[in-house]
This record gives C-alpha cells, sequence and structure tokens, in this order.
C-alpha cells in the first residue's frame, strides 16, 4: 500500500522539481520510509508562517533513492558550490493545485495539529507531519476539496 508524505520547499524547488521531475532530502532516515508508488505532497512556503505558504501539488514518487554524487543541482546548491541534499529519487506530478494553508485547515492532518504550522514543518530533512504519512482520509479530503471546487469554479469543464 503505497502513503502520501507532506514536504515543505521554497517555490524555486517546487519549479525545479516539477520541470526536473526530481525530489530530494539530506534525511537518510527519510529515504527508507518514502518508498517507490508513495506521493509527496508540497507546500510551499515557510512552514511557520502560517497563512502565508500553499500547497501546490502531488508528486508519484517513481524510482528508488540513489545517493547524488555527480554534484550540485538544486538551484541553492548550485548558488553556494555544494550538495545539501544528498539522496534524490525520481517523481512525477500526479496533480498540480493552488490551495492557501489559511483554507486548507479543514485537512484532518492539520487539525490534529495544536500548532497547525507543525503540520507542513519539515523535521531534520522531512517529511512534515511528524515524519509519518497522511492518511487516506486526509488525501480523500483533499481530493474531493479540490474537484468540488475546480467544479464549482469550472462548471463547463463537467
Amino acid at each position: 500500500m503505497s502513503d502520501c508524505w507532506v514536504w515543505s520547499t521554497s517555490k524555486e524547488h517546487f519549479e525545479f522539481s516539477f520541470t526536473d521531475n526530481l525530489w530530494a532530502t539530506s534525511s537518510l532516515a527519510a529515504t527508507k520510509k518514502v518508498k517507490k508508488g508513495d506521493q509527496i505532497l508540497l507546500y510551499v512556503g515557510k512552514a511557520l508562517e502560517q497563512g502565508k505558504g500553499e500547497f501546490k501539488g502531488i508528486f508519484n514518487v517513481c524510482g528508488e533513492w540513489n545517493e547524488n554524487t555527480a554534484g550540485p543541482k538544486w538551484p541553492q546548491e548550485k548558488r553556494y558550490g555544494k550538495i545539501k541534499w544528498k539522496y534524490q529519487v525520481r517523481v512525477e506530478p500526479y496533480l498540480t493545485f493552488t490551495l492557501k494553508f489559511k483554507d486548507a485547515k479543514f485537512l484532518p492532518f492539520i487539525a490534529r495539529h495544536k500548532k497547525a504550522g507543525m503540520a507542513v514543518h519539515n523535521l531534520g530533512g522531512g517529511p512534515a507531519n511528524g515524519r509519518k504519512p497522511i492518511t487516506l482520509a486526509d488525501m480523500y479530503a483533499l481530493k474531493s476539496h479540490l474537484f468540488w471546487n475546480d467544479k464549482k469554479n469550472n462548471p463547463n469543464r463537467y
């Protein structure tokens, strides 16, 4: 059974993941949890600045983790000239959207945290949500919200 993991990132790195089909982490422990067939829900923004970030998409994990020995790939790594996110995996966009954090507090995995921003706060290289996957109920709530919002905003599509 596949899991869905939450990870926070910058806008620049979200765009890199989207165009280069790559995700990376500095955490070896994260590579043991997140496996081929899983999904990653990306949050763009600073986790502890509640209400300022947004969920931008879900990516499918399409490969096995490997160690980057080829040199800096990510925009921030290139700026500093050294590898920061040592472990990488191939991903493909599954669903892209924009859901502001302040409008996503209905999601059970956010509501379960006393401080909502902790749901999207990466711990030691990630993933967020206390390094636990979100539940099927979380995914159902998210996808249902996106579907009904889209149907409301684009009635001619249905």
